[in-house]
């Protein structure tokens, strides 16, 4: 329902800008559009990601062919700390992509171009699911995850679901 409603699913029609930025330099807005788009970017400072940016209208065959097979991925060098907090109790290199300064590991490869930031497109549609109901709007989001993801939805229910 997210991508395209089914039935007398009446989506929420973006009609102002809605957007802010965060400290380290993190940026992400709706702005109104006819259709849904995304148009997501990251930056790292490892060569296997570096910058990389999706854009695209989400339909339900963009999202199945190009999003959701896109795994989370962690920097190898980041496993550590990340086991030392309890977290990534449930990953393993079937569900998870790891990935090297250089390359991912050898027994890995992308599974669709560009991975890491479709992955983040998936983060962001799934935090956006949480509004209830599809959105038409344009979403741009850079060096964006879940908190910010989120406080988008809270702003965009003050803002939009008051109207």
């Amino acid at each position: 329902p997210l991508c395209e409603p089914e039935g007398d699913i009446t989506p929420l029609t973006v009609t102002r800008e809605i957007a802010f930025g965060s400290p380290d330099g993190g940026y992400i807005g709706v702005i109104p559009s006819d259709t849904f788009e995304i148009t997501c970017s990251i930056k790292y400072d490892v060569p296997t990601i570096g910058s990389q940016v999706f854009e695209g209208v989400m339909s339900r065959d963009t999202f199945i062919e190009a999003i959701a097979p896109a795994r989370t991925f962690v920097l190898a060098s980041e496993i550590g700390e990340i086991r030392k907090r309890g977290l990534g109790r449930g990953g393993a290199l079937d569900n998870v992509l790891v990935i090297e300064d250089e390359a991912p590991l050898p027994s890995q490869v992308f599974r669709v171009p560009c991975e890491p930031v479709r992955h983040k497109v998936l983060d962001l549609m799934g935090d956006l699911a949480t509004l209830g109901v599809p959105l038409r709007g344009r979403i741009v989001a850079y060096r964006s995850g879940h908190r910010m993801h989120l406080e988008l939805v809270r702003r965009i229910r003050r803002g939009l679901l008051k109207d």
